[in-house]
């Protein structure tokens, strides 16, 4: 797996936003999750490859500085539940981009001190507004799509962001999630794939999601 994402910092504050994660050699776009915050994968290099930035460039026209970084646990879990969704052994058979979108963009594996250092921020980064990231993320969603922001997507600040990418997510054809919103748990990959992976609800979610079908059973 390769990661390739911008990265950019506001005093002690890191972002990472338009997350790629790529498996083979394929640039095109096989799916997307939409997660929490960026955790604790970090960064390696610039990427200025020119063949690389070449097929970076195709996924947003910021001019910003491409990263090469490196994966942690929830890229690897993303990777193995649309290994499942695609009936692959593993995530290194998979082909292609999943792209990564999140509720906010600061840059800790802490959720909590994710929290408080977005909550102190100045401004978004490269965007005039929030609005304007989440108008962005919403664009660029392709399907399959999983929702994992977790029980983020009740928060009072979050909520509307979480409910537009739910909204976008159902116009675009995803079926696996319960049509009203306040009765999903979205659970994030690393609980669907790892740490609850023999879970009934996990099971569940990952067959509703690979059928792209809501099931109670």
């Amino acid at each position: 797996m390769n990661v390739y994402t911008h990265f950019y910092n506001q005093g002690d504050v890191s972002f990472r936003w338009r997350t790629l994660l790529q498996f083979g050699d394929s640039w095109n776009i096989i799916g997307t999750a939409v997660m929490k915050n960026p955790g604790t994968a970090a960064p390696i290099s610039i990427v200025s490859d020119s063949s690389i930035l070449n097929n970076l460039e195709r996924f947003d026209n910021s001019g910003d500085s491409w990263f090469e970084f490196s994966n942690d646990s929830t890229m690897k879990c993303v990777g193995d539940l649309f290994a499942y969704y695609y009936e692959k052994e593993n995530r290194h058979q998979l082909n292609g981009i999943i792209q990564i979108f999140n509720l906010f963009y600061v840059k800790d594996g802490n959720l909590f001190n994710a929290l408080k250092k977005e909550n102190n921020i100045s401004s978004p980064f490269i965007f005039n507004s929030e609005e304007d990231i989440l108008n962005y993320d919403i664009d660029h969603l392709v399907m399959p799509i999983y929702l994992g922001f977790s029980d983020l997507a009740f928060n009072k600040k979050f909520r509307k962001r979480a409910e537009s990418f739910f909204s976008r997510a159902q116009s675009l054809g995803m079926k696996y999630c319960c049509p009203e919103f306040e009765k999903n748990k979205f659970v994030h990959p690393q609980s669907l794939m790892l740490f609850r992976k023999n879970n009934e609800d996990s099971i569940r979610i990952r067959n509703n999601f690979k059928n792209n079908s809501f099931d109670l059973k």
